[in-house]
């Protein structure tokens, strides 16, 4: 694991050390140097004091004296020294000697030091004037100051250079050890950091440690993932319901299981975008062809944060074919609560529809005829009485017995009667509109309502009278039926069979529906007294 050099921890901690060194050495040096100037000119003004305490004893006798020859080996003594460059001996009485480079020298800006008499050490009698070498002291002591300042500086460096060698050894090198051992680790892999005896109880131990502990913890939630993972996988492809996911809001596909490329065939593209996918599968309501619409998709829905379901989706497969789906759809949330993406569960409930139709009917027609039974029809007459009474039109309710029909069974047998009830059922719808009701309440009879007639009752009578009998010419005609038998030819028979109708007109909520059936069946009643085939309205003596 190569890191470019100025990313590197062990760069940027010599960096950083090396940088403050340098500062603080900086800093030390300046003060280093300044002590050590000053230092040696202390020292040089000390020499000098020492030398005259000396010779001053000599210097007292010379000027005392007036000794020339004692004052000029007491002058020698001092230049010879290399900081003095030049002396003067002089005395109150006027006698003066001076030594040294009277060019270069101003005796009048020396050092002056009195002179006592030898004799009593107390009364002055001259001066001894010493004048300092000024660039040769200032020259020792810059080279002095120089020399302890650089030493300090060597010093320091030696000091990076052995932090920096501590820091890579100590450091550096087992965070690199550790981090380039836990790259190659895998995922959910048992491997874990080896920690060395002399960094067990070290940060870089605490750190291993910590590493294994997170490793281990990765290793049991990846663990689980798997197991999770496993469980839901075999989930999906096992069970027969689809489920199909999508990305929002690009709604690319995510992910299908076997169901749902069963049920909405292999047109499913991990590529596919949401148009591609609504050219693939065209779907619609039921009863309709308009295409579904888009923003009650629940797929679409589940894009928005919407769970939805719908049981009325007609989908075409890419081979046309077409399936009936009840479908469930869901966002999916992230932890902020983001919608990332669309999922829907569905199933193909065409047949379990279809058997919901068949229960339908038979619950609510007659299974021979396929006319609506007595519950059906009841239904009906109560939205046909509050109709009429929103529109004040009248209706009328028709109660009709086949005449002759037991002896067709008796003589027959029950097929040959079914196949007479159902032309007989053919013959009634024929009869009335499409918004009119016929139905079978048993045996041979029927029903017929008659809706929306007229507001005037005597009219609406005369109406009913005309389609009354209409219908009983149509069942009296003859009736051809074809008898088949089992390994004979078959035979055809001709029957008459004719009808009592019996008529009640209602209106509004005159009168219940069970009355008003039992109106029909009184009037009934009365046209098979009056001799059959014949009609009689409920309240008419006609």
């Amino acid at each position: 694991m190569k890191l470019p050099i100025f990313d590197r921890l062990e760069s940027r901690l010599i960096g950083t050390v090396g940088l403050g060194l340098l500062v603080f050495s900086t800093i030390a040096g300046l003060f280093t140097y300044t002590y050590a100037y000053r230092h040696q000119l202390e020292l040089a003004a000390s020499l000098q004091r020492q030398l005259v305490r000396a010779v001053q004893v000599q210097a007292e006798v010379a000027a005392f004296a007036a000794n020339a020859q004692i004052a000029q080996g007491v002058l020698s003594g001092l230049v010879a020294n290399p900081v003095v460059l030049a002396a003067r001996i002089e005395s109150t009485t006027g006698f003066s000697v001076d030594l040294g480079y009277q060019e270069k020298a101003n005796l009048g800006t020396g050092s002056v030091y009195p002179l006592l008499s030898p004799v009593d050490r107390v009364e002055p009698i001259g001066t001894l004037t010493v004048i300092q070498n000024d660039d040769r002291v200032q020259g020792n002591a810059v080279q002095t100051a120089v020399f302890q300042t650089a030493l300090l500086l060597l010093q320091f460096l030696i000091a990076v250079l052995i932090l920096a060698a501590v820091l890579r050894v100590m450091l550096i090198r087992p965070i690199t050890r550790l981090a380039t051992t836990m790259a190659a680790i895998e995922p959910g892999s048992s491997v874990r950091l080896e920690i060395d005896d002399k960094h067990a109880t070290d940060e870089i131990g605490l750190l291993s440690g910590s590493a294994n502990s997170l490793l281990a913890a990765s290793e049991a939630a990846i663990t689980a993932l798997r197991h999770q993972n496993g469980l839901l996988s075999s989930l999906l492809k096992n069970i027969p319901v689809g489920v199909f996911m999508v990305e929002a809001p690009s709604g690319k596909p995510l992910m299908a299981n076997e169901a749902a490329l069963k049920l909405l065939g292999r047109g499913i593209q991990p590529d596919a975008t949401q148009e591609n996918l609504a050219e693939v599968y065209q779907a619609h309501k039921i009863g309709s062809r308009s295409p579904y619409p888009s923003a009650e998709l629940p797929i679409v829905l589940g894009m928005h944060g919407v769970t939805s379901h719908v049981d009325d989706m007609v989908v075409e497969r890419p081979d046309g074919s077409a399936a009936l789906l009840e479908v469930f759809g869901s966002p999916v949330k992230d932890e902020q609560g983001q919608v990332w993406a669309s999922i829907v569960s569905f199933i193909d409930i065409t047949e379990r529809k279809r058997m919901e139709e068949q229960v339908r009917q038979l619950a609510f027609h007659d299974t021979l005829t396929q006319l609506p039974n007595r519950r059906l029809f009841s239904d009906r007459l109560r939205q046909t009485m509050a109709a009429s009474k929103r529109s004040a039109q009248y209706g009328a309710l028709m109660f009709l017995d086949l005449d002759d029909f037991k002896p067709l069974n008796d003589r027959h047998g029950h097929g040959v009667g079914d196949m007479l009830l159902i032309e007989a059922a053919d013959r009634l719808k024929s009869c009335v509109r499409e918004m009119d009701t016929v139905a079978r309440f048993g045996g041979d009879e029927f029903v017929v309502m008659i809706s929306e007639l007229d507001v005037d009752r005597a009219e609406s009578a005369a109406q009913a009278a005309i389609i009354a009998d209409k219908i009983r010419h149509a069942l009296s005609e003859p009736y051809r039926l074809t008898i088949r038998h089992q390994g004979v030819a078959d035979t055809e028979i001709e029957h008459r069979c004719t009808a009592s109708i019996g008529v009640a007109l209602f209106i509004d909520h005159e009168a219940s529906p069970d009355e008003i059936l039992k109106w029909a069946d009184a009037a009934m009643y009365q046209a098979k007294e009056a001799g059959r085939n014949s009609i009689r309205f409920y309240g008419s003596t006609a």
